[in-house]
């Protein structure tokens, strides 16, 4: 760009001269700084480099580059230099760290052997590309790579075929043998599941537990599940122990998994305290309730608001960050946000305060969200947690809040864990924008709200901030004022826990993280309600009501 007059700039004009002058001497002196202005200088020697032929020199400085601040073009810049250097190795990892670009699917199925390139895009959730590149391929490798595509794309049939025929091959694969397990379980084949299944010992026991239960042979089950050495597994047979009326040995379960640190253990501490306190052991029920976390505390009656702070502090000065308003200034947010960024690496951590703060101010919320939780452990003050838990796009939430009658802080809490504020974040399940809102649902609210439905809007603010809760409030209709069951629906969907509402072990709404079927559903029912306390708390409002009954 032309050379600003800012004063705050003169290094970028230094770089604007040496860059238009292809000045490597003054480049590499300016690539030795420790600001943002190191990583242009570092790219503009990399593509002078580069267009005189010197690719290996130019390499160095895209990873130099590339180490400051992670462009997807430039890394793909870089992938692309690296495979005309001759580097297959180097640009085949590059271009893996460009997916899912096109251009990076199209190199990859270039330069690597198929099973290589189909693994590749399997890991980067592109399964139509992975079968594409094996579809043909009858090499061990090849044959799993289609089998593992297959599977991916629910062609549940063909996927099974392939399994078989690649451990006809290479039958001593026991992380294959698992997934044919899987396959066959997931295609209906329920017998020959338990077969593989049994063949793989104790690694296999929670699918047999799976397959047992689907078939209703639950004593079965219940025992497959606790011979696993998989936490989700032993929670399922506990789950099961108790339905049939097995609260002693459920409760040995429980206790063991809440003393575990595995991911079911606040879930178990939960079933462990209420069987205690249904019990009337309240001493022995109280002993759990220090291992739950603040949202299902709160579920239990339990919650007390006792965030651990420490007095407010003052932001560190940052020089950075009035050089980037400059930049942003002249320009644009781009330029001042890679100065930030290049700062953020060696910054203390009153001055990442700062940094957060800035961050908070150009809308980037999620950059500062990730600053907060990081500081949280060792600077819990009040700054920190509103870094943490940002008021993001707070004129779109407040608005539609109020309209649509729901707690904007409620709002806030679903938004921070569905996307953590990132408007263009799409998930596996298709689901898109600051609310996840998947296209399906999206059709569903634009057609009850009386407007066309557009589907590229799902990732404005705007649109998806109203979309989501629009549907919030459609929940919390649903399930009669009761957020918990609301949020649980927004994740797992209204049938589902319709459905498991009608479980024996559901006699209250604190229940639900024990009878829900999803993994997901469970844990997101306790980070939600644990940032809508947290939301509350640090923005000076009391808790929510607890809510009460089967409703």
């Amino acid at each position: 760009p032309p050379a600003p007059p800012d004063p705050l700039l003169a290094s970028y004009r230094q770089l604007a001269q040496a860059t238009r002058e292809a000045d490597v001497p003054a480049l590499t002196q300016l690539a030795a700084r420790a600001d943002g202005v190191a990583y242009h200088a570092h790219l503009a020697l990399a593509r002078l480099l580069r267009d005189r032929g010197d690719r290996a020199r130019a390499n160095l400085h895209y990873a130099e580059a590339l180490s400051r601040w992670a462009d997807p073009e430039v890394r793909k810049e870089h992938a692309t230099n690296l495979e005309q250097a001759g580097d297959v190795p180097g640009a085949l990892t590059a271009w893996k760290q460009a997916l899912p670009a096109a251009a990076a699917v199209e190199a990859i199925g270039r330069l690597a052997e198929a099973p290589v390139a189909a693994a590749a895009f399997r890991r980067a959730r592109l399964h139509r590309e992975a079968l594409r590149v094996v579809e043909q391929d009858q090499r061990p490798a090849g044959i799993l790579e289609r089998a593992r595509a297959r599977a991916a794309l629910r062609e549940l049939a063909a996927a099974t075929t392939d399994f078989a025929a690649y451990l006809r091959l290479l039958p001593d694969d026991r992380t294959a043998r698992a997934e044919y397990a899987r396959a066959l379980e997931r295609n209906g084949q329920l017998e020959a599941a338990l077969g593989q299944y049994g063949r793989l010992g104790v690694d296999g026991q929670a699918g047999r537990g799976r397959v047992l239960e689907a078939q209703g042979r639950m004593t079965e089950a219940i025992a497959a599940f606790l011979a696993s050495t998989d936490a989700e597994a032993r929670w399922r047979g506990a789950v099961l122990l108790e339905r049939q009326g097995n609260s002693a040995r459920a409760l040995e379960v429980y206790a063991q998994l809440a003393a575990s640190g595995a991911r079911v253990a606040d879930e178990a501490a939960l079933r462990a305290h209420l069987i205690h306190a249904r019990a009337g052991r309240q001493a022995a029920a109280d002993a759990f309730i220090p291992r739950l976390s603040p949202g299902l505390a709160w579920l239990a009656g339990a919650y007390t608001a006792d965030w651990t702070t420490v007095g407010a502090q003052q932001p560190g000065p940052l020089p950075a960050l009035e050089v980037a308003n400059a930049l942003a200034r002249e320009y644009g947010l781009e330029w001042a946000r890679i100065e930030v960024e290049v700062a953020l690496r060696g910054a203390a951590p009153e001055q990442q305060v700062a940094i957060g703060q800035w961050f908070v101010s150009r809308g980037l919320y999620h950059r500062a969200v990730w600053i907060g939780m990081s500081l949280l452990p060792r600077l819990p003050t009040p700054e920190v947690y509103r870094l943490a838990y940002p008021r993001a796009f707070d004129e779109l939430v407040r608005e539609w809040a109020e309209r649509y009658q729901v707690d904007p802080f409620l709002v806030w809490a679903v938004m921070r864990e569905e996307s953590h504020f990132q408007p263009e974040v799409m998930s596996w399940a298709d689901a898109r924008g600051l609310m996840q809102v998947i296209p399906s649902t999206g059709a569903w609210i634009a057609q009850r709200l009386g407007e066309a439905f557009v589907l590229e809007e799902l990732f404005d603010p705007a649109t998806s901030i109203r979309y989501g809760t629009w549907y919030l409030s459609n929940l919390l209709q649903v399930f009669q004022g009761n957020a918990t069951l609301a949020i649980a629906a927004y994740n797992g969907g209204r049938g589902s826990v319709q459905r498991w509402m009608e479980s024996p072990l559901y006699l209250d709404t604190v229940d639900l993280p024990g009878v829900a079927a999803f993994r997901e559903t469970r844990e997101y029912i306790g980070k939600v309600l644990a940032s809508w306390l947290a939301y509350r708390w640090i923005y000076g409002e009391l808790p929510p009501a607890l809510p009460s009954g089967r409703r």
